[in-house]
């Protein structure tokens, strides 16, 4: 069982959001091209639709104070749409 969860934390992550990086993001867009930057998108556990700005696999590698955890799980098995540049 300990090997197990060993090869299954390999595939953990976090999808985080945070409205500073989101700012920041949206700036980058529009200082780079002249359209919309979108963000990445993830269904969560109850089917909603939420926005998010990056996927981690460690917590601690979040370096934004704002930022909340959206949905975390095996990255195999989760739906998500990732980040566009317009």
């Amino acid at each position: 069982m300990a090997n197990e969860d060993k090869q299954l934390s390999i595939y953990k992550r976090y999808w985080i959001y945070s409205p500073t990086e989101a700012k920041r993001i949206q700036s980058v867009a529009n200082g780079v091209t002249a359209s919309d930057a979108t963000l990445g998108t993830v269904v969560t556990t109850g089917g909603v639709t939420k926005n998010y700005t990056s996927i981690v696999n460690d917590l601690k590698k979040v370096k934004q104070s704002d930022a909340i955890v959206v949905m975390s799980g095996d990255i195999r098995k989760v739906y998500y749409t990732n980040p566009t540049m317009g």
